[in-house]
């Protein structure tokens, strides 16, 4: 279903394309349905047909749409949204055109096609496709003169775009393998920043190569080194020297330089940039189409930079002016909940000023973030951590005693490296305020050695820029904030709500 919805959000908006009756019926109801992306057929055999068990019928249906908007889209190339999908996309009609001339004997018109072909092909960094072509028109002037001119060019162009093969299928297969390793891990071994290092070693001199695509493979290997270093000057370098290398009127020049100006973000926050890491985060946003994946990542992070900075005002701006963007991503839309929590606080702490009112059910929020409850490296840090903000404001101190259990296991298991050592800190800190019976002078008696290794310890921005979407030790002062110097219970009852308003309020 998901290959059907993906064929759907190509289509020009506020058209339907006309099939048969019952493909167009199934296609209205897909698209009054976003949501059901990610359903099983069977579940939308039973939503659309009132009839679970004809489930192969469904299947059915569903594989005819599919093909008839490969069809349409394939005949109507009005999707390409800018100019270099149009490009490409004409050009690969272009191949298969004249490849379908050769094929039928009429090589004076394929050959002609073929010439005009290749410096787009060129261009556009197609260098398989372009190794092909110069292959061609080689052996087609070879075989009227080998000495000829044309001859000796096009032999010329295949060889250098067979090592443009070779040095892309390198940068490639190392691109791969790191893009893997920092998508999912924020901690690196020694073993891995060895492999690290060794792919800038066998990739750096292939920036002499005069290829926008193999110099940004490249850049993106070298940047991905010094993410694992936390290096952020030299982050902040080779993403400078990327977008240098690109020259403007490149067809692919707007996701080359969304790219590395996404890359460039955590570290300018790290270096303290933080006014130059909201303007990177703007221009990056534009560069993507509004509502798409990419614009949605720039936006967050932009938001995120503005909570570091402690613009609050600002970052709920954003957030109100953008929040009803859609998106069927499910990262994506948790992130939002996410980043909804944290202003939420910050809004019953007083620092913000909400244009209506704002709610914020932790239960509903923990049903709606399977994604991040599984994802023990991460983001499920905020999960934890916004449970405990939210209730303290409420004064929910029973259920903060109920979770204690679980954030002291999850500190043990998933707060033991370098990187999350600020984690491990500011979790036992919370701990160490469950044990003082959320007693104000007490909790700050107990927590003073921790608090200050917290300010000792500097932040570790990967790419992930969300784990600590606050700074910790400002949080700690809100915390302190919200507590008296007066023991409480050690339970509540589950039902009861604060009738204390917010101090800042």
């Amino acid at each position: 279903m998901i290959q059907v919805y993906e064929l759907i959000t190509l289509l020009p908006t506020g058209y339907t394309p006309v099939f048969a009756p019952r493909l167009n019926k199934l296609l209205r109801f897909l698209k009054e349905h976003k949501e059901l992306r990610d359903a099983e057929d069977k579940e939308m055999a039973k939503l659309y047909l009132q009839n679970g068990k004809k489930v192969k019928y469904f299947n059915k249906l569903k594989n005819e749409l599919k093909a008839a908007l490969s069809r349409y889209l394939i005949a109507n190339p009005s999707w390409a949204d800018n100019r270099n999908k149009a490009l490409i996309e004409n050009c690969y009609r272009t191949f298969a055109t004249y490849k379908l001339f050769l094929l039928n004997g009429k090589r004076n018109v394929a050959i002609a096609s073929a010439k005009n072909l290749l410096s787009k092909l060129v261009e556009l960094d197609l260098h398989s496709m372009a190794h092909t072509v110069a292959n061609d028109l080689h052996y087609h002037f070879s075989s009227i003169d080998p000495i000829s001119r044309s001859a000796k060019k096009y032999e010329k162009i295949a060889g250098i775009q067979l090592e443009m093969i070779k040095a892309e299928a390198l940068v490639r297969k190392y691109n791969s393998r790191l893009g893997f390793i920092c998508n999912t891990r924020e901690s690196y071994s020694p073993s891995v920043l060895a492999e690290f290092r060794e792919a800038v070693e066998h990739t750096l001199p292939l920036l002499r190569i005069n290829s926008h695509h193999i110099r940004r493979l490249t850049y993106s290997i070298v940047v991905a080194r010094y993410v694992a270093e936390y290096d952020y000057l030299n982050i902040e370098k080779y993403c400078n020297e990327a977008l240098q290398s690109f020259p403007k009127d490149h067809p692919n020049i707007r996701s080359l330089r969304f790219a590395f100006l996404h890359k460039q973000i955590p570290s300018l926050v790290a270096l303290g940039r933080s006014d130059e890491a909201k303007e990177v985060a703007r221009a990056a946003g534009e560069l993507v189409p509004v509502g798409n994946f990419n614009w949605h990542i720039a936006l967050q992070k932009r938001i995120t930079v503005c909570l570091h900075a402690a613009d609050y005002q600002e970052a709920y701006d954003l957030y109100s002016a953008h929040s009803k963007e859609k998106s069927l991503d499910k990262n994506i839309k948790e992130t939002w909940l996410i980043l909804q929590g944290y202003l939420y606080f910050l809004i019953e702490c007083g620092f913000v000023k909400p244009y209506k009112e704002e709610r914020f059910h932790i239960g509903k929020f923990l049903n709606e973030v399977p994604i991040y409850s599984k994802d023990k490296a991460g983001n499920n840090i905020n999960i934890l951590l916004l449970q405990v903000l939210i209730r303290l404001q409420k004064e929910q101190f029973g259920h903060i005693i109920d979770k204690a259990e679980s954030i002291r296991e999850y500190v043990r298991k998933y707060t033991r490296t370098p990187e999350t050592k600020r984690v491990n800190i500011f979790f036992r800190m919370i701990l160490r305020m469950v044990t003082a019976q959320f007693h104000c002078s007490g909790t700050e008696l107990k927590t003073k050695k921790l608090r200050a290794e917290l300010e000792k310890t500097p932040i570790r921005f990967g790419q992930n820029l969300a784990v600590e979407i606050i700074p910790y030790p400002i949080l700690w002062e809100e915390i302190l904030a919200l507590l008296e110097n007066k023991f409480r219970a050690t339970t509540v009852p589950k039902n009861k709500k604060s009738i204390r308003p917010s101090k800042r309020g």
